[in-house]
């Protein structure tokens, strides 16, 4: 039971990062290469993985002109011996898919996304159109949002997507269930929604190494939220399932290489933990819903309480508030207030 109890615990067993010029070895022929982010989410890790006489990389970065420096000074350094053959990338945000064009381009080699993700990392390239920006304004302001918010979202909230190296024209596809070889190591690839539609996760079950993208964050939740263009969506429900699969899927022991934070052990631990913050949301929304009907805009405040949020972080906020009301509508724990001015209300059940 000791046993039990100390492979549940988090555990963090590299807790220095690789510096900006540096790469961490942390199990026979996996690297970790950290890159910086201009966001207050201000770092992605990068994994390498041996296969044959090249390298498999894991997300490639965000795409502007210093991750460029930063991969040039690497391959120039540290990684000089490292030539890269595949590029998978994980999901369709862009601190991961960003580079995909420049690292293919410069190494020549194949990239590898689910379907969703790639369609929607092209989705994301042509979606600044007008007819684009109206629908967000709209959804917005059904969500009770002001005008200079939905101002102010729209304009701040577009650049962050706009920031990738053009996307390569053709990818090769792995599916939920596929098994991909990566040098010696067979890796089962496992899919989830939530935070992004269809992320890849690989799960290596001889070495009991899990690379969790960003599904499964060491020490953060990573944001699951509604936008726009799906404006029923049940992000929260999905991510959910999503972590209650990882759970009976996954020993306790594996080693969990994140997207972001550091790698540890403790994944269940985590996951609940994960799930615990979330349904704590949903109470404080029940809460407030009891007595008066509230606009998601009424109820950024309630979840978001802690700190005063920038532009880029509202936009989160936002969407990510909309989740937690999409999958209580979808539990039966909120109601929508019949109205007639075209705005949502929730009241809970």
């Amino acid at each position: 039971h000791v046993m039990q109890s100390l492979a549940e615990s988090l555990r963090y067993p590299w807790e220095t990062p690789p510096a900006p010029d540096q790469v961490i070895e942390l199990a026979p022929g996996v690297l970790w290469v950290r890159l910086k982010l201009p966001f207050q989410l201000n770092h992605v890790n990068i994994y390498l993985l041996a296969d044959g006489d090249g390298w498999t990389m894991i997300d490639s970065g965000f795409g502007n002109e210093e991750s460029i420096a930063a991969w040039t000074t690497l391959f120039e350094g540290p990684l000089a011996h490292v030539k890269i053959t595949r590029l998978i990338v994980t999901h369709s945000h862009p601190d991961h898919v960003g580079l995909a064009g420049w690292i293919t381009e410069r190494f020549g080699c194949t990239l590898y996304m689910s379907q969703v993700e790639y369609l929607q990392s092209v989705y994301h390239q042509n979606r600044g159109t007008e007819d684009r920006k109206m629908a967000q304004r709209l959804f917005f302001r059904r969500h009770g949002m002001d005008e200079s918010l939905t101002d102010m979202l729209l304009g701040r909230g577009q650049v962050y997507l706009k920031r990738v190296s053009v996307l390569p024209p053709s990818y090769r596809r792995i599916s939920h269930g596929d098994e991909i070889s990566i040098g010696t190591r067979r890796f089962k690839v496992i899919t989830g929604g939530g935070h992004a539609l269809d992320q890849v996760m690989l799960y290596c079950a001889t070495d009991k190494l899990f690379i969790s993208a960003d599904q499964v964050l060491s020490k953060i939740s990573p944001n699951v939220s509604v936008w726009a263009v799906e404006p029923d969506q049940n992000s929260l429900g999905e991510y959910l399932a999503s972590l209650a699969s990882l759970t009976t899927t996954l020993p306790y022991d594996v080693l969990v290489l994140p997207g972001h934070g550091v790698p540890f052990y403790g994944l269940k631990t985590r996951i609940k933990q994960v799930a615990d913050h979330h349904e704590e949301r949903c109470g404080l929304i029940a809460a407030a819903c009891q007595h008066a009907s509230k606009t998601s805009a009424e109820l950024v405040p309630v979840v978001f309480h802690k700190r005063p949020l920038d532009p880029h972080q509202m936009g989160f906020a936002a969407g990510e508030l909309i989740a937690h009301v999409n999958y209580m509508l979808v539990e039966g724990r909120l109601t929508v207030d019949p109205q007639t001015d075209g705005i949502l209300r929730f009241r809970a059940t």
